[in-house]
């Protein structure tokens, strides 16, 4: 447990970091497919309107995009920079998730063996097979 408390203040500066990169690149680079985003947006709008997927009107695509960006229709309304705020905080949540995740699988492990030994006669480390015998490689090229 203590090791997911003291990763989660390092997980919150990946999420703000993959936030503000996602966001500036987004406002500063040509970011809408406006083909592709409406369809989006538009089913987003009807759900929070009130309106079902499938009964009250009908999709290319499932509606879970559409129920994740009605979430943020309703906080900020509907308007195009909404979109970039969605891409913008699943893109930071994604990237403080994975952070996590792989912090706790690499808990406690030194993978990279970078913990000093004062016992250890080298930090060589052996690997079997050797490899091929040097007069096998005569024809390389």
């Amino acid at each position: 447990m203590r090791q997911v408390v003291n990763r989660v203040p390092r997980s919150l500066v990946v999420f703000i970091f993959g936030f503000v990169w996602n966001y500036r690149y987004a406002t500063r680079f040509s970011f809408f497919q406006l083909y592709d985003d409406s369809l989006i947006q538009d089913m987003a709008w009807r759900i929070a309107s009130g309106q079902k997927p499938f009964l009250d009107f009908s999709t290319l695509e499932g509606p879970t995009s559409g129920i994740i960006e009605s979430v943020f229709v309703l906080l900020f309304g509907n308007r195009p920079q909404t979109s970039i705020i969605r891409t913008s905080a699943i893109n930071g949540a994604a990237g403080a998730l994975v952070y996590l995740i792989l912090g706790l699988a690499d808990a406690g492990k030194d993978p990279l063996r970078l913990r000093f030994d004062r016992q250890a006669k080298t930090y060589w480390i052996e690997r079997g097979p050797r490899g091929p015998a040097p007069d096998s490689m005569k024809n390389q090229f």
